[in-house]
C-alpha cells in the first residue's frame, strides 16, 4: 500500500475546494485588472493631459501613489519645484493632476469666479465633520465664513492686540531670565532642549518657544484662556480621555467653580501638544496626497501608528479646551463664542461636532502656521546681520519715545523695512508651500492658454511661485527684504500667495500679519540674535604653527594698527634683490620706506597721474577700434594671446592680455615713464642680461633710447614674467629711466630720494627691489612661480593668506589666545564670501548689494588691497547652516538654534 502524506499547505486548499491553480489564476487576474485600471486611463487620456503635451515623472501618469510617496518623504515642495525646472510651467503629478507654475494661474485657479472646488485631498483632514477649512461644499463654506468673518476684521483684530502683547511680555520675561543666566555662564532646563550660557549669551532652540507663544495666543483668542506654555516653558498639557463623554457634557459646571475645572475633566492624560500637532498635520497631508482608496491601508501601516494616536490626542486637546470654555462663560468675545452663535443650513445652532471641528481648525491655523513662519523669519534675520542691523535701526527710531517692552501695532504697522522683512519671511517660508488642489468645474477651464476638462485637478505651487526669477529677480532664493522696497509692488503682490487668494483664502490673514509684525519688531528691538555656530570663527591649522581664521573681526586684530604682529618668512620669497617695502619684515625699515613714498600715492599725487592714465586708456580704446575695423596689424596665425577673428560684425579676441598690457603701460608711465605694450600689441620687452653691470651704469646718460640699449645694456626679449624675470626686467627699466631724467614727478624719483636710517640714499639693490614691488603691485602680474618657490620648513607648500607672526606678548583673536611665534592669517577669499556679511548669493557678481546692505558691515570685511598673489588664499568651507524644514503641507522648522542677548546689556 502506498502512503500519501498531505501537508497542511495542501490540505487547506483541498478542504476549501480551491486548487493551487485557481489561486494562481486569481492573483494573475487581479494583477491584470490592476494594470488595466491604471493603463486604460493613461491611453484614453480623459483629462487631455497627454494631448496638451504636459509631461512629468513616468509613474505620475499611471498612479497617484507617486505623489503620495513624495509627500511622505517630506520634500514635496522641493521635488515639485525641481520638476518644474525640468519639465516647464505645466507638470503632471498624477493621472488627473496638473501643477502650474505661472503667476497668472493663481487667479485662474483660486480667484473669484473660477468655479473650482476643493478636491478630495481635504477629506483626509476631517476630524469630527468638515470644518471651514476642509468642507468641499461652496454653500457650507459660505455659511461658516459669514458667521465668523467679522471676528477677523481689522477692527476685531485691533481688539485682540492687548492679549497678543501680554503673551509677548511673558515670553520676554522668560528670555530675560535666560539672558541673565547666559551672562553668568550657567544653564537651565526651560524649553524643549534647555539652554546654555556662554560667551555672554544664552544659547537655545528658539523654534519651540514660538510654538509655545502661538498656542498661548490662540488659546486666549479662541477659547478665552491661554494654555500656559510660555510660563511653564513646556508644551505639556492635560487632555480628556473620553472625548464623547466630554462633548456630551459641554456647558456643565462643577459646584466648585473656583477650582478651574469643569465637570467633564474627571479622567485626563498628559500629551506634548507641539509634537501631537506636528504628527497630526503631517499625516493628514501625507494621506491626502494618496488616492482615497489607499488611505484606509495607510492607517494600518506601523509607521503611521504614532500619527494616528496624535490625531486622537489633538481631538482630545480640542474637546478639553472647548469644554473648559463652555463650562465657564466669559464676557469677552472670542472665536468660540462666534461659533456657538452660528447657524447651520437649517437655521439651527452648530452641532457639538461642528463647533469642535471648527475650533480644531482655528487651533491648528492659529498656533502652528504663525509660529513656524516666525521661527523661519528669525532664522533668516539672524543669518543676515545686515538685515538685523537695518531693522533694529528702524525700530530704535520708531520706539525712541517709548519705554514699553512690547511695541504697539500703531507704532509699527507703517514701518516699511519691518513690513519688507515680514513679507520676505512669508515669501521664503510660506505657511503652506505645496499647491492647494482644486477640481475643474463643469464646462472645463482654460488656464495659461491650456484648456482642462471637468474633473481635472489643478494646483499652483506657492514654493515655486515665490521663487520665480521673473518676479523676484535672479536672487529669488536669497532672503533680501530690500526687494520689497525696490521693485514694482504690484507685480510682487500679484505673485505673493502666503495666505492663498479668492473665496477660500485664509480668514485669519489680518490677525496673522499683526502677530508677525509684533513678534519681529518687539523681539529684534529688545534682543540681538545670532545663529549658533555661525558667529564663531572657522579655524584651519597648517603645520607647523600656522592658523587661518575666517572671521572679519580678525582682519583688524591681525593686520590692524596696534596688533604688533610681524610679517612671516613667507615674504622672503618675494625678494629678488633685497627686501622691498612689501617684503621687508622689519617694522622700522617698512616705516621709513612708507614715509618716503606715501605722498606719491596721496590723493593729490594720484590726480596728477590722471592725465597719463587717460592717455593710455585712450590709446587702448584706439587699438580696440582698430581691431573692430580689422586694421590692427597682427598676424592671424600668431601663437600669441593676441589672436583675433572678425565674424558677424564683431571681433572676437581674448581681452585679458590687453588689460595686462594696459596695466603695464600705466604703471610704467607712473613709475618709469616708459613701457608701451598696448602700442606694440605685445608683451615682449628688453631685460638686462647682466643686472649688476646695468645697475653700475644707472647714472650714465645716453644720447637716445636706441644707443642706450645697444651700448650700455646687453638685452634679451622676454614674454611672460615668471620666476626671477621681474628683477631682470625692472633693472633694465630703472636703468633706462635714470639715463634719461625728466622733470615729471613719478614714483621712481621718490624712491631715488629715499634715505635709509643713516641718512644715505638708497642702494642700487634697494631701488630696484622697491621698483619691482611697484611693478608687481601696479600691473598685477601672475607671480605664481614666485609663490610656489616659497617653502615651509617641512618642505610643504605654505598657506598663502598673508601670514603674520605674533609678538612676544601673545595675541587674542576672536576669543582664542595665541602665544608668541604663532603664524596667523585671515584669507580674503573666504572673508569676501562670508554669507553673514555679503548675503546668501555671495558667489554671484551683483553690484547692487553695495547699495542695499549696510555699507559699514561690508567695509569692515572688505580687504581687496592686501598685497600678494590673490589666487592662493586658503578657502575654508562654511558648515551647512541651512534651515531644516519639513516641506510638506505645513512647512515647519525642526530647529533654529540661536544665541540671544539683550541689545543694551
Amino acid at each position: 500500500m502506498t502512503a500519501v502524506i498531505l501537508s497542511q499547505s495542501t490540505m487547506l486548499p483541498n478542504i476549501l475546494g480551491i486548487t493551487v491553480h485557481s489561486v494562481f489564476l486569481f492573483f494573475t487576474l487581479l494583477g491584470v485588472l490592476v494594470l488595466v485600471v491604471h493603463l486604460v486611463p493613461y491611453f484614453i487620456d480623459p483629462y487631455h493631459i497627454r494631448s496638451n503635451d504636459i509631461k512629468g515623472p513616468s509613474l505620475a501618469g499611471f498612479s497617484g501613489t507617486w505623489l503620495g510617496w513624495v509627500a511622505v518623504s517630506g520634500h514635496q515642495s522641493i521635488v515639485v519645484h525641481q520638476l518644474h525646472k525640468k519639465f516647464g510651467t505645466f507638470l503632471r503629478l498624477a493621472p488627473n493632476h496638473v501643477s502650474i507654475s505661472d503667476v497668472e494661474a493663481l487667479q485662474a485657479v483660486y480667484g473669484q469666479g473660477s468655479g473650482t472646488l476643493k478636491s478630495n485631498y481635504y477629506d483626509a483632514f476631517v476630524a469630527f465633520r468638515p470644518s471651514i477649512f476642509e468642507t468641499r461644499s461652496k454653500a457650507e463654506h459660505s455659511r461658516k465664513r459669514k458667521a465668523i468673518a467679522h471676528v477677523f476684521s481689522q477692527k476685531s483684530v485691533a481688539e485682540f492686540e492687548p492679549f497678543v502683547r501680554l503673551h509677548l511680555a511673558e515670553l520676554f520675561e522668560q528670555w530675560d531670565k535666560m539672558c541673565d543666566g547666559g551672562k553668568k555662564g550657567i544653564s537651565g532646563a526651560e524649553g524643549e532642549d534647555g539652554w546654555n550660557g556662554h560667551d555672554g549669551r544664552v544659547w537655545f532652540n528658539v523654534a519651540p518657544w514660538f510654538n509655545y507663544l502661538g498656542f498661548d495666543i490662540t488659546g486666549d483668542l479662541a477659547f478665552g484662556f491661554p494654555f500656559g506654555m510660555v510660563c511653564n516653558a513646556s508644551d505639556t498639557v492635560q487632555i480628556t480621555v473620553d472625548q464623547k463623554a466630554s462633548m456630551d457634557k459641554y456647558g456643565q459646571k462643577d459646584a466648585d467653580q473656583g477650582s478651574g475645572k469643569s465637570a467633564i475633566e474627571t479622567e485626563t492624560k498628559e500629551i506634548q501638544a507641539v509634537k501631537v500637532l506636528n504628527n497630526r498635520t503631517n499625516f493628514d497631508a501625507h494621506a491626502g496626497s494618496f488616492p482615497p482608496r489607499f488611505r484606509p491601508f495607510m492607517r494600518r501601516l506601523p509607521r503611521f501608528s504614532e500619527c494616528l494616536q496624535s490625531s486622537e490626542d489633538l481631538a482630545g486637546f480640542t474637546v478639553t479646551a472647548v469644554a473648559r470654555r463652555l463650562a465657564f462663560p466669559s464676557y469677552r468675545t472670542d472665536i468660540l463664542s462666534k461659533l456657538q452663535q452660528s447657524k447651520d443650513e437649517h437655521g439651527k445652532p452648530f452641532s457639538k461636532e461642528e463647533v469642535t471641528s471648527d475650533a480644531q481648525t482655528m487651533l491648528i491655523a492659529g498656533s502652528d502656521t504663525v509660529s513656524n513662519t516666525s521661527s523661519a523669519t528669525a532664522y533668516y534675520i539672524a543669518k543676515n546681520p545686515g538685515v538685523q542691523i537695518r531693522l533694529q535701526k528702524e525700530l530704535d527710531e520708531a520706539f525712541a519715545a517709548s519705554d514699553d517692552a512690547v511695541a504697539t501695532y500703531a507704532q509699527i504697522k507703517d514701518l516699511p523695512y519691518l513690513a519688507a522683512v515680514v513679507n520676505e519671511g512669508l515669501r521664503l517660508h510660506a505657511p503652506v508651500g505645496v499647491g492647494l488642489q482644486r477640481v475643474v468645474p463643469k464646462g472645463g477651464l482654460t488656464v495659461c492658454g491650456k484648456w482642462f476638462p471637468e474633473g481635472t485637478i489643478l494646483s499652483v505651487p506657492t514654493y515655486t511661485i515665490h521663487r520665480d526669477p521673473g518676479v523676484w529677480g535672479e536672487d529669488a532664493d536669497a532672503f533680501r527684504p530690500e526687494r520689497w522696497l525696490e521693485c514694482d509692488q504690484s507685480v510682487m503682490q500679484k505673485a505673493f500667495n502666503p495666505f492663498s487668494i479668492g473665496p477660500r483664502a485664509c480668514i485669519g490673514r489680518n490677525l496673522a500679519l499683526m502677530e508677525l509684525q509684533l513678534f519681529a519688531s518687539s523681539i529684534f528691538h529688545r534682543y540681538e540674535i545670532v545663529l549658533e555656530g555661525v558667529d564663531k570663527p572657522e579655524y584651519a591649522c597648517m603645520p607647523p604653527n600656522h592658523v587661518s581664521i575666517s572671521d572679519p573681526e580678525a582682519l583688524h586684530v591681525v593686520y590692524g594698527h596696534g596688533s604688533r604682529t610681524l610679517k612671516s618668512d613667507y615674504y622672503e620669497v618675494f625678494n629678488s634683490v633685497r627686501p622691498s617695502i612689501f617684503s621687508t619684515r622689519s617694522r622700522t625699515e617698512h616705516a621709513r620706506k612708507r614715509k618716503a613714498i606715501s605722498h606719491a600715492f596721496s590723493l593729490k599725487s594720484v590726480l596728477e597721474f590722471e592725465p597719463y592714465i587717460h592717455i593710455h586708456i585712450t590709446f587702448f580704446l584706439g587699438q580696440l577700434d582698430k581691431l573692430c575695423d580689422g586694421k590692427l596689424n597682427i598676424p592671424l596665425d600668431t601663437e600669441d594671446d593676441m589672436c583675433w577673428e572678425g565674424q558677424g560684425g564683431r571681433v572676437s579676441f581674448d581681452i585679458m592680455p590687453w588689460l595686462n598690457y594696459l596695466a603695464f603701460d600705466i604703471i610704467g608711465a607712473c613709475v618709469w615713464i616708459s613701457i608701451r605694450y598696448v602700442r606694440n600689441a605685445s608683451n615682449t620687452a628688453p631685460v638686462a642680461v647682466d643686472q649688476k653691470a646695468c645697475l653700475a651704469r644707472r647714472s650714465k646718460i645716453g644720447a637716445d633710447t636706441d644707443s642706450f640699449e645697444s651700448e650700455h645694456i646687453e638685452v634679451k626679449e622676454i614674454e611672460r614674467f615668471s620666476g626671477r624675470t621681474p628683477g631682470e626686467f625692472t633693472v633694465a627699466a630703472v636703468a633706462k629711466r635714470l639715463a634719461f631724467p625728466t622733470e615729471r614727478a613719478n614714483v621712481l624719483s621718490n624712491l631715488f630720494l629715499t634715505k635709509d636710517e643713516q641718512g644715505r640714499l638708497p642702494s642700487r639693490e634697494d631701488l630696484t627691489q622697491d621698483a619691482i614691488t611697484q611693478l608687481v603691485a601696479g600691473s598685477d602680474t601672475d607671480s605664481s612661480k614666485s609663490v610656489k618657490a616659497c617653502q615651509a620648513p617641512d618642505g610643504a607648500e605654505r598657506c598663502k593668506g598673508l601670514p603674520r607672526v605674533i609678538g612676544e606678548s601673545g595675541l587674542t583673536v576672536c576669543g582664542k589666545r595665541f602665544p608668541e611665534g604663532t603664524c596667523v592669517s585671515v584669507p580674503s577669499y573666504t572673508i569676501h564670501r562670508d554669507p553673514l556679511v555679503w548675503g546668501e548669493d555671495v558667489d554671484v557678481f551683483r553690484p547692487e548689494r553695495w547699495f542695499e546692505r549696510d555699507p559699514s558691515i561690508m567695509q569692515n570685511a572688505f580687504n581687496a588691497f592686501s598685497f600678494g598673489p590673490r589666487f592662493y588664499d586658503i578657502i575654508l568651507e562654511e558648515p551647512d547652516k541651512s534651515l531644516e524644514i519639513h516641506k510638506t503641507f505645513i512647512r515647519r522648522p525642526i530647529a533654529c538654534h540661536i544665541g540671544l542677548k539683550r541689545q543694551y546689556d
